[in-house]
């Protein structure tokens, strides 16, 4: 099967009326495949996404810009209440000065080593513990972000390994 564009444009005279047609024809059977293999990539990448047992989250310019489903069941925020939230609102304030002096010291040497720990506050202002990893990626045409993937557990870690697991990220 083959797809084809057509184009028409009438030709008007001086007297306002069609004086003829001028069309154009252009094979884009070549494009809709494309169009095809790409709408089938972004399914098979929404599914992975949504279906991760990770919570997923794209953080731009302190924002909230993405972030699958395991996030919203685990923070109890609707899609809406967490598009475009800051960063902070979902943190404890000194844990949230902790990781944004890791995530800035990330940014600036070009890293993104290492997993971290942090409590994460729900809708209902209940704790959870969370451990990301935060990556460094671009995200359309803007400045760098950053990206973070992690388990979202219903109970607390265990008080020695976010002790260690603190010390172990320079904070103390």
């Amino acid at each position: 099967m083959a797809w084809v564009l057509e184009r028409t444009v009438a030709v008007i005279d001086d007297k306002g009326g069609v004086s003829c047609l001028i069309g154009f024809s252009e094979d884009i059977t070549g494009r809709k495949g494309k169009e095809s293999e790409l709408l089938e990539s972004e399914k098979r990448y929404r599914a992975l996404v949504e279906t991760s047992t990770d919570g997923i989250a794209v953080v731009q310019g302190g924002r909230i810009v993405f972030f699958n489903g395991l996030l919203v069941e685990k923070t109890g925020f609707t899609r809406e209440e967490l598009l475009n939230t800051s960063f902070d609102s979902l943190s404890i304030p000194t844990t949230f000065r902790w990781l944004s002096t890791v995530i800035r010291g990330r940014m600036k040497a070009q890293t993104s080593e290492g997993a971290l720990e942090f409590r994460v506050l729900t809708k209902d202002k209940q704790v959870i513990y969370a451990e990301i990893n935060v990556a460094l990626t671009q995200w359309g045409a803007s400045r760098p972000c950053c990206v973070s993937s992690g388990t979202l557990p219903t109970e607390k870690l265990p008080r020695r390994r976010w002790r260690n697991r603190k010390s172990v990220t320079g904070t103390s």
